[in-house]
């Protein structure tokens, strides 16, 4: 669930802040009430999605949303895309990673997979002008993300500092 989710990184940016003492710099975060405001703000702006469409591999690219949306679906993912390989790409690139969408697309949450906070900022970066949401996966099951680090790997209990750092980078950065 959110919540078990937001545990997990609350957790790691504890031990995270434990491990290196009082004295790192940080920048402060908004109160919680004011960070739950913003995000039922940003909810109610993308129109109160009811219906929502995850990312299935090999089965969330730009027709098939378009199908979902002429069903009633509200609100979409693009298929995962790793973010270290997505970072600098061309548009060409791009599209050849499943990146594709239109006006008709949104609202649109794009999912990447990532194992550095630098990677993941910059391929958020690239989409944030084309969707609504970006996403860090943090569920996939498959055996070559566990093996390669990423997706449901980074809910290793040892990687929660890994899953601080990315978020923590890409809400810091001033220009995302």
């Amino acid at each position: 669930s959110s919540y078990q989710a937001w545990a997990v990184v609350r957790q790691a940016a504890m031990a995270h802040g434990a491990a290196h003492g009082p004295r790192r710099a940080r920048l402060a975060l908004p109160e919680e009430k004011i960070r739950v405001e913003r995000a039922w703000n940003f909810y109610r702006e993308m129109e109160s999605p009811r219906f929502i469409c995850v990312p299935m591999v090999g089965q969330s690219e730009l027709p098939f949303r378009l199908m979902l949306r002429k069903a009633g679906c509200d609100l979409c993912y693009t298929p995962m895309m790793h973010a270290e390989e997505f970072a600098g790409s061309s548009e060409e690139e791009m599209a050849r990673q499943g990146f594709a969408t239109c006006a008709e697309d949104r609202p649109l949450v794009v999912q990447f997979c990532a194992k550095t906070p630098e990677d993941f900022l910059q391929a958020a970066l690239q989409v944030q002008d084309r969707c609504d949401a970006v996403d860090l996966n943090l569920g996939c099951p498959q055996s070559k993300a566990m093996k390669g680090g990423w997706g449901g790997a980074l809910m290793e209990e040892d990687q929660w500092h890994l899953v601080y750092a990315i978020l923590r980078h890409a809400c810091a950065a001033p220009e995302l």
